[in-house]
């Protein structure tokens, strides 16, 4: 995602600085045919007159286009996305619950696969991602946008614990580590508990989003039981959230192997 927005900048930059350099070419071709005037220069002025004037308007739509997508790009680097970070208490244990960058995520996400592998603990991952950002910030504008993806911030602190773990890596998704968690297994599929159950969780997470207005969808992996290795997680999270997205939104997948 991030490397989507600075794709994107430096396409609208180059496409920027090339109207730049045109105008001054066009005016010197319209002087021209202003001062020795032929129909064939007639010609040549009715094609590039309406062209010449509309200049300034691509430059400047592509100069907004920059800004906003710079803003998104300066969002992703950020360490902490806001709310930046929230004194909670679990269990009588004071913690500040906080929901980090893409960036921290590259870092630090395969240390806790490798943590969890090394001292044979479960981990769940759970990608989230906010339905229908698109019609928002296209009704509501961005800013509206960047507001309930700050809410959606805001309400998956309210219930991680202080050994979780919330990364923003994209413009609207969420991945959850829930680290220590058992499996047991009902006739339907895997469910994935711990003191707290990771689908309560995570349901919780989507019923007050609802609740607010919006909904989310969610995927849910968990390492020892569908991952072969880190990358493997992250794949298998991914494509559960995507079953979700392909099923109506608004719901969370486990992702469950072909082969069972």
């Amino acid at each position: 995602m991030k490397k989507e927005f600075k794709e994107k900048i430096e396409g609208k930059e180059r496409a920027r600085d090339w109207l730049i350099g045109l105008k001054p070419k066009l005016e010197n071709i319209l002087n021209i045919t202003e001062n020795n005037p032929n129909p064939e220069l007639e010609a040549i002025k009715k094609v590039i007159e309406p062209e010449y004037k509309e200049i300034d308007k691509h430059i400047e739509n592509l100069e907004r286009g920059i800004a906003h997508h710079a803003k998104m790009y300066n969002e992703l680097t950020k360490d902490i996305f806001s709310p930046k970070e929230k004194k909670r208490k679990v269990n009588g244990k004071e913690f500040f619950a906080k929901v980090y960058s893409p960036t921290s995520f590259k870092k630090e996400a395969k240390e806790i696969y490798t943590d969890a592998k090394n001292n044979e603990y479960n981990l769940t991952l759970t990608l989230l991602d906010l339905d229908h950002l698109k019609e928002i910030n296209d009704t509501q504008g961005h800013q509206k946008g960047d507001e309930v993806i700050g809410m959606f911030a805001q309400v998956i602190t309210d219930f991680i614990e202080p050994e979780d773990k919330v990364y923003r890596i994209g413009g609207d998704e969420f991945a959850l580590f829930l680290p220590k968690s058992n499996i047991v297994q009902d006739r339907y599929h895997h469910m994935l508990v711990r003191e707290n159950n990771v689908v309560n969780v995570v349901e919780n997470i989507r019923r007050v989003m609802e609740a607010k207005g919006h909904t989310i969808s969610a995927g849910i992996a968990n390492y020892k039981q569908n991952a072969k290795n880190f990358t493997d997680l992250i794949n298998k999270s991914d494509k559960a959230l995507y079953e979700s997205k392909e099923n109506g939104r608004n719901r969370i997948t486990f992702y469950k192997d072909q082969t069972e």
